[in-house]
């Protein structure tokens, strides 16, 4: 790092003249970098409170300009190739309820290696320097998932990261993984492009390939289920308790109450071919939807000829299905949850069932459809999630 008086202009054409550099030598990092939204936080910017360096939040790259102008043009390469790579791993949004810290001490320990290792761009970037080198790297966590690294990080670490991961600041995971998915598809077809341009070849980077991988990765239902269900929620304001962090600085703004499903009916299909495992299983996915949106509440029925309602349910009230017995245990009608949930402006309708039954005319709400392996298929309108069958004790 250096001493710099770089005004705001002369950082944005520094800025433009790295990714340039970056283009030459791995072009997928410089069009990845172009195609999410840059802020360059100058002085008196409130969010400089928050991002002292550098960040991202899946969606957007922030760059306070104060620690970044005193970067050096290969340390800022490496920033910008920092902040890229937790877009292109989707690290933000694989949180879940990690310890942030900890999660993105694990995330930059990937990064940085990868970043280390890629040939392509020796000699032209460096860690940042103050005078130290600064950031997490170990050789010991080559080739590691952030997962696999977070596991094996002590819970007190003692080589912090020098840029936060923001999350939770307007989006919901669903909306995040889609806006890096989208920048990495126009990515690695400007890149393609670009190769084909120069002479390059057909044959795609390191950090293409891994691209590539991410563009079609393995998701767990579970995972699946909490962002198709999110998808459509909304962040809950507060003007009754204002934010206090941005008074000082002259704004009047709401505070920010946590994140609220959209109006949910979840129904259990009690008929007689669903299995107790089968309902129990789902009842915990129901109770982990609930943790997720502390502020919302999701009205639950079973049906199976006939509806048959549970009350509403939320984080501070979990579902106990002995405690609420899901009753049924005949055939199997879809229309009456239906027509409930148009009677009652629902604007979501999660369904659990084997898909044996008389379905009615397709709703206007959304629908989601959770369904064993073997079922899927034969619903007629929404969105079916496939669900493993528990096996047999």
């Amino acid at each position: 790092m250096r001493d710099s008086n770089e005004s705001l202009d002369d950082f944005r054409t520094r800025l433009a003249a790295v990714r340039l550099q970056l283009l030459k030598r791995e072009p997928f990092i410089s069009y990845l970098s172009l195609e999410l939204p840059t802020f360059i936080l100058a002085p008196g910017d409130p969010l400089c409170e928050i991002i002292e360096t550098a960040a991202t939040d899946g969606r957007r790259y922030f760059f306070n300009l104060q620690w970044c102008k005193r970067l050096t043009d290969p340390e800022l390469g490496f920033v910008v190739g920092h902040e890229v790579g937790h877009v292109l791993y989707l690290h933000a949004p694989r949180r879940d309820e990690r310890n942030p810290d900890r999660w993105n001490s694990a995330c930059d320990f990937v990064i940085n290696w990868l970043l280390l290792h890629t040939e392509s761009l020796k000699g032209l970037i460096c860690m940042p320097h103050d005078p130290e080198p600064i950031g997490c790297f170990d050789n010991q966590f080559a080739n590691l998932t952030a997962e696999q690294v977070y596991d094996r990080l002590p819970p007190e670490l003692g080589m912090p990261s020098w840029d936060p991961m923001i999350t939770g600041n307007g989006d919901s995971n669903a909306d995040a993984t889609d806006a890096a998915r989208g920048a990495m598809a126009r990515a690695l077809a400007r890149t393609k492009e670009y190769r084909s341009r120069n002479g390059q070849g057909n044959t795609p980077g390191e950090w293409e390939r891994v691209a590539m991988e991410g563009m079609q990765p393995t998701v767990t239902w579970q995972a699946l289920f909490q962002m198709k269900t999110a998808a459509s929620g909304h962040d809950s304001h507060s003007w009754t308790r204002p934010n206090k962090r941005m008074r000082p600085h002259g704004y009047y703004l709401p505070s920010y109450r946590g994140f609220c499903l959209p109006k949910t009916l979840f129904v259990f299909d009690t008929s007689g071919s669903i299995s107790e495992d089968f309902l129990g299983q789902m009842a915990a996915e129901l109770n982990r939807l609930l943790q997720l949106s502390a502020r919302s509440s999701v009205t639950v029925v079973t049906c199976d000829t006939e509806m048959h309602p549970l009350g509403e349910f939320r984080a501070a009230r979990k579902f106990n299905p002995q405690q609420h017995k899901l009753v049924g245990g005949g055939g199997t009608d879809f229309c009456a949850p239906f027509e409930f949930a148009v009677k009652n402006r629902y604007e979501q309708v999660i369904y659990l069932t084997d898909t044996y039954g008389t379905f009615p005319s397709k709703p206007a709400m959304r629908t989601i459809w959770l369904v064993p392996e073997e079922c899927v298929g034969k619903v007629p309108f929404g969105e079916t999630i496939a669900i493993p069958i528990p096996q047999a004790k």
